[in-house]
């Protein structure tokens, strides 16, 4: 069976532009090699030496990938979606935590708002936090001590 190399830099790169959407590690890794096994292709490489080019070219090629994606494309990307400027937050406001399938939410005027990796870590199920800000469609909250939680979530 031979594959024709253009047909994975075609899959390849579609992968990872719906990796930019949907963050799948697994995809992003097996789309990265294929498009260094594409780069590996227009090289003319001993035997000896094969996998070990293709090996180098799938960290270089890894290590722009994200690079390129988490510094440039996903930012870009969020401010286009109107993700950055989804929740403002002109007061504190006061929120309940939810955590669904291991992942940190906020419930705050009838939705769930994704809750920054940064401040998500010391908050269980249930607790009442308060709003700090939003960034890229992620909200940071901080512990609602001495905070008015009279208010109706």
């Amino acid at each position: 069976m031979n594959i024709e190399p253009s047909w994975v830099l075609g899959a390849s790169i579609s992968i990872l532009f719906l990796d930019i959407f949907f963050e799948t590690k697994f995809l992003t890794g097996i789309a990265t090699l294929g498009v260094s096994f594409y780069l590996w292709t227009l090289l003319d490489v001993s035997a000896g030496w094969s996998l070990a080019v293709l090996v180098i070219i799938w960290v270089f090629v890894s290590i722009g990938y994200y690079l390129l994606s988490y510094r440039l494309l996903i930012p870009i990307i969020g401010r286009m979606l109107s993700l950055s400027g989804s929740l403002k937050i002109h007061k504190p406001e006061s929120a309940e935590i939810k955590i669904i399938e291991g992942k940190t939410f906020a419930y705050w005027n009838g939705d769930l708002w994704p809750v920054d990796a940064e401040s998500a870590g010391c908050f269980n199920e249930g607790d009442i936090v308060r709003i700090v800000s939003s960034k890229y469609g992620k909200i940071k909250i901080k512990d609602n001590d001495n905070y008015n939680t009279t208010k109706s979530l």
